[in-house]
């Protein structure tokens, strides 16, 4: 890529000529499309996208979508930039942050929203005279645990003596409120022998056996997950 402008690729090999691609070359990319989404209701941001761990299905974040929060919390916006040159980038830093009512869902300049008080606001983000999508934003005074569930950072249910492997928790509420709750949980073992929690989610293996895990939060206990902890032993090659 030399100059800006546009030219035709092609390939040719014992006379037979491949049909023609065009490459189109800029002095900067331009940016086509704006997304937002927060870090809320057990979607982890990694790489600039929206992953969940549980394997359920993953909202529409470029549609605009809307979440349900409680007063007090605080949510961490991040956005991507789509360019015509067909890369993204997390321009989260770059942004321009805003909402419809500051009294009720303000937002900084690092895309850090405060449930302020209940009531329902619009956060979006502007770049390059680009908008993005809306997220509507709808805080409530308080809320009522309905179910706990918990999942594993990973696949392997199987760990040595010694080893950890991490869980999270998910509380989901009456008003439609999710959120990680791994931190305020409770979190149990059914055989501290073999295993067990010394800090939330985060379990340790302690002798052979089997064990299940789960936790509680507000009177409500989540699913149970079984693991096996094995001795470790010495290998000579």
């Amino acid at each position: 890529a030399k100059a800006a402008g546009t030219a035709q690729l092609t390939a040719e090999l014992d006379g037979v000529t491949s049909d023609p691609t065009e490459i189109r070359v800029v002095t900067e990319p331009t940016v086509v499309s704006l997304s937002i989404y927060a870090d809320s209701g057990g979607y982890p941001v990694i790489l600039g996208r929206p992953v969940d761990a549980t394997g359920a299905p993953i909202p529409c974040f470029d549609c605009g979508y809307a979440l349900t929060v409680l007063k007090g919390d605080e949510l961490k916006f991040h956005a991507t930039a789509q360019y015509d040159t067909g890369e993204w980038r997390d321009v989260s830093d770059a942004v321009t942050w805003h909402t419809s009512d500051s009294s009720i869902a303000p937002i900084d300049a690092q895309g850090v929203m405060t449930a302020a008080q209940a009531g329902d606001a619009v956060i979006t983000a502007t770049l390059a005279e680009v908008t993005s999508n809306d997220v509507n934003v709808h805080v409530v005074e308080e809320a009522t645990l309905q179910s706990l569930s918990i999942y594993q950072e990973g696949t392997n249910r199987v760990l040595g003596k010694g080893d950890q492997v991490f869980f999270r928790a998910t509380g989901y509420y009456d008003v439609g409120l999710s959120r990680d709750v791994t931190k305020d949980a409770v979190w149990h073992s059914s055989d501290e022998g073999v295993g067990g929690f010394d800090s939330p989610g985060v379990f340790t293996g302690r002798s052979a056996g089997t064990v299940e895990i789960w936790a509680e939060l507000d009177g409500q206990p989540s699913n149970h997950v079984s693991l096996e902890v094995f001795e470790t032993s010495e290998l000579n090659y």
